[in-house]
């Protein structure tokens, strides 16, 4: 039985959007149905039909709008990044490197090429390039000024030496040691990953320029640095190689590529407590494997040595 056919010819009427973008073009909008119909159906039918049509018409319409009201006001009020309210912390840098930066004075060397290829697009304060910062302009992940002695020589160290042991000595077929070594080596490898990253791209401490009046509302108990400018509490120090203040500065280490300060010290100790054990660890485990491979190579060419001997 053939189903009679409805048609519906829809004629649509919009107004022009208004000038002012927040308003609602919703509130402007209209449409109208002029149906003529050739139909066959009772007029309950036709009622439901009509009803479904202007339901499922009028719900493409809110949404479709709606969208190109958003995409109106975006055009015509684009968000302009000076907008923002919050200003960035504003560190203890030296003075010296802040003049050589407004004259472009940069040095030629090979420490300059590395961080001018690999820290392009990282903001730099002294030695210090922030990767990865808040919206106040505090660090994330941050690089040291030994950046590249940490990614080019301790990195490989740890990863290949631990690598060759825990192949060689742990996971080859003719492995001396048992597999369970394995679950033991290789969370200890990991911890200390984690340790040199959290040590060398974590902030260690970057005090913040302090001027004569926060100085006053502060407290008395402040010091006066020449190299930045700036007062310093008594416990943070002025690092030469990183070119910035750091609370509680303590020494600057090349194996993890930064100054280590207050906010670093625990992961430091970390790593060198986890590097220590990886490290006996391993030559433990090596020299396991070598000695106990001995006796079989004496015995290999003990034979041989005898006839010599005898001849």
């Amino acid at each position: 039985m053939n189903t009679p056919r409805v048609v519906l010819p829809i004629t649509w009427k919009f107004t022009k959007c208004p000038p002012n973008p927040q308003s609602s073009l919703m509130a402007t909008t209209l449409h109208e149905f002029e149906i003529d119909e050739e139909l066959s159906l009772t007029n309950m039918e036709r009622s439901v039909q009509f009803m479904k049509i202007q339901l499922v018409v009028d719900y493409y319409l809110t949404v479709s709008f709606q969208s190109c009201a958003k995409l109106y006001r975006h055009l015509t009020n684009p968000p302009s990044p000076h907008r923002s309210t919050t200003t960035k912390i504003q560190y203890a840098v030296s003075k010296r490197w802040e003049q050589d930066e407004e004259n472009g004075n940069r040095k030629c060397d090979v420490h300059g090429v590395f961080d001018t290829l690999f820290c392009c697009c990282a903001r730099r304060v002294g030695s210090m390039f922030f990767l990865c910062e808040r919206k106040d302009g505090s660090p994330l992940v941050v690089a040291g000024p030994c950046w590249p002695f940490c990614t080019f020589i301790t990195l490989p160290l740890i990863c290949g030496l631990s690598g060759l042991v825990l192949y060689f000595c742990i996971l080859s077929n003719g492995a001396a040691l048992p597999k369970w070594v394995a679950f033991i080596y290789v969370p200890l490898m990991v911890i200390t990953l984690l340790s040199l990253f959290m040590v060398s791209c974590q902030d260690p401490g970057l005090m913040p320029r302090v001027t004569e009046q926060e100085q006053d509302q502060a407290t008395n108990s402040f010091l006066w640095n020449e190299q930045v400018g700036s007062f310093r509490p008594p416990d943070a120090l002025y690092c030469r190689e990183c070119q910035v203040l750091i609370e509680d500065y303590d020494h600057l280490c090349p194996w993890t590529g930064t100054g280590i300060g207050k906010k670093n010290m625990w992961a430091f100790k970390a790593f060198v407590v986890s590097v220590n054990l990886l490290c006996y660890g391993s030559i433990a485990i090596a020299a396991y494997v070598l000695l106990r491979n001995v006796p079989a190579v004496e015995e290999a060419g003990g034979g041989d040595g005898s006839n010599r001997k005898f001849l």
